[in-house]
């Protein structure tokens, strides 16, 4: 399901402005805007980067 930039962020507990630099630094695609529609990949890939951070 695609999703928004900023309501992921939302759901995910963190800022927008760390999910951004994120995407750009770890996964390389670019976050050009709060209400952009995220591709369902992109959505599961930046999930996955959250879901290890808090692993520990």
């Amino acid at each position: 399901m695609r999703q928004r930039a900023h309501h992921l962020a939302k759901e995910l507990g963190v800022s927008l402005k760390d999910l951004v630099r994120l995407a750009d630094e770890q996964l390389n695609f670019q976050i050009n805007s709060h209400a952009v529609l995220l591709h369902e990949s992109q959505v599961q890939q930046l999930r996955a980067l959250f879901d290890d951070d808090s692993d520990g």
